[in-house]
């Protein structure tokens, strides 16, 4: 079969980003070339089907899908494409969609530059073999490239994506492309006319004293609610829940570091807002204070054993509908990643009578004889001697040459301001165990909540105890079908 026999087949164009790593034909360029040989060849070109802004190193395109599914269903009598690029780049995902335009007795034919590839002869085959070979090269060889510049900009201390909350890009000079802090240094002073930092880090008005601000909030025991509020007044221009906050909390970014990719890091790309040790506490904070949701107290901790994922409350079944779980993996298929294989689902009812026994019994047995109470005691104390430690270090680092000279000069002033350093870093980590204390203190409550009977107890000692609940497909006895991993 060659392409003069064709009477109906449809176009195809494809383009990247616009100034991407690409050569860019217009999807006009492609249609008028595509147009033009069906004129040429008595062919009938029913449609010119565009992919904008897709790579070619993926077969999964919504457009080639839609043309690939009218060849399997003998809609179209083959594939017309300005060039072979277009239609793919790379040789194990070309020679699938091949074997079916074969399979269909359909075509492949490429216009552009005297390329005129009939699939169905042995020469067209191997012809096409080596332009694919070819294709698969230039885009080894573009990636390659992209890798280098990413790296070098890493290395530079550019910030590669959106610009955080915070910070604003340098627009121009050495700098260009790095990231300053949005706001301006508090203008506390020593004798000399540097600006006073703690731990290295200057503190600073507008959107980067915000952060600073969300930062210092993290540390309390009820601080992720307060710092949402704090941010949802001084920043209301921006949506803050309390999973946009800890998102903004666990961004190395505010750390001075950029990165991108796997490997590419640069620690020191730009100035910080925060101390290492600050960044730590505000990780480590209890994050069983979030009121889960009530309906589906297990959700945020139950996974599907089939693929890992999530699963998420639903409504199963039918006449009429009942609560259950099910694998999130429908969402995952929609955003073009690998299905589940068999994806889990169960009903709520059994599966949380199940985890509430299971965990009753498991706590029935933690012996941890400190209150809750006692912990939050001492995380207060804690928090009042860093305070305290903090102080006494800013005092020493703008101390004046009276005090310096009281201290015995310049030398016995280092002394002091390094055994202050050192004193204040032994709070910081008396904060962080208090704050784990808390965290542990909580499972001991954990089972109270169990005792108490209602779903919202049940499902905040869920989050304060539970890991994971890993659930396996089947009809088998639950306990045969579900894990309970504990923190």
């Amino acid at each position: 079969m060659t392409p003069d026999k064709a009477r109906n087949m449809t176009g195809y164009a494809r383009v990247s980003r616009v100034g991407g790593r690409e050569s860019y034909a217009s999807p006009e360029i492609q249609r008028k070339a595509i147009e033009e040989w069906g004129k040429r060849h008595g062919v009938a070109i029913t449609e010119v089907i565009v992919d904008e802004d897709q790579s070619g190193g993926t077969q999964n395109r919504p457009g080639l899908r839609e043309v690939m599914r009218r060849i399997e269903e003998a809609e179209t009598d083959g594939l017309v494409c300005y060039k072979l690029d277009r239609f793919a780049r790379t040789v194990a995902g070309a020679y699938d969609d091949l074997e079916k335009i074969k399979a269909a007795d359909a075509h492949l034919v490429c216009v552009a530059d005297g390329e005129l590839i009939d699939t169905t002869t042995p020469g067209g085959k191997a012809m096409l073999g080596v332009m694919l070979v070819f294709a698969e090269f230039t885009l080894d060889t573009l990636k390659a490239g992209w890798k280098v510049s990413k790296a070098r900009a890493v290395e530079r201390g550019a910030h590669i994506g959106p610009v955080p909350f915070g910070y604003r890009r340098v627009l121009d000079g050495d700098a260009k492309g790095t990231l300053e802090p949005d706001g301006d240094p508090l203008t506390e002073v020593d004798e000399d006319g540097e600006v006073v930092e703690s731990a290295g880090i200057v503190t600073y008005t507008g959107k980067a004293g915000v952060v600073q601000q969300a930062y210092e909030l993290a540390r309390e025991p009820d601080g992720i609610g307060r710092a949402v509020k704090q941010l949802e007044k001084l920043a209301p221009g921006h949506r803050w829940t309390a999973t946009t906050l800890r998102r903004l909390l666990a961004n190395r970014v505010y750390r001075g570091e950029v990165s991108y990719g796997e490997g590419l890091v640069n620690a020191e790309a730009h100035k910080p807002l925060v101390a290492e040790s600050v960044w730590k506490l505000a990780q480590t904070g209890p994050r069983w204070s979030r009121r889960p949701n009530a309906q589906f107290a297990l959700t945020g901790v139950v996974r599907c054993a089939s693929c890992g994922g999530p699963m998420a409350g639903a409504r199963l079944g039918s006449k009429p509908a009942k609560r259950g779980y099910r694998c999130t993996a429908w969402q995952r298929v929609r955003r073009g990643e690998d299905p589940c294989t068999a994806a889990v689902s169960v009903m709520a009812e059994p599966l949380e009578e199940y985890v509430r026994d299971e965990l009753t019994r498991k706590l029935a047995g933690n012996g941890n004889g400190r209150a809750l109470a006692d912990a939050v005691a001492e995380l207060k104390d804690a928090q009042a001697a860093l305070q305290t430690a903090e102080e006494h270090l800013l005092s020493l680092a703008g101390a004046d040459a009276t005090r310096r000279e009281a201290l015995g000069g310049s030398a016995g002033w280092e002394r002091a301001l390094t055994q202050a350093t050192v004193e204040r870093d032994e709070v910081l980590e008396r904060v962080g165990r208090a704050q784990q204390a808390i965290y542990s203190r909580g499972k001991t409550s954990a089972a109270d909540k169990l005792r108490s009977g209602t779903t919202d107890a049940f499902a905040l000692a869920v989050k304060q105890t539970v890991k994971a609940i890993t659930v396996v497909k089947g009809r088998g006895k639950l306990g045969e079908r579900v894990t309970i991993e504990l923190h």
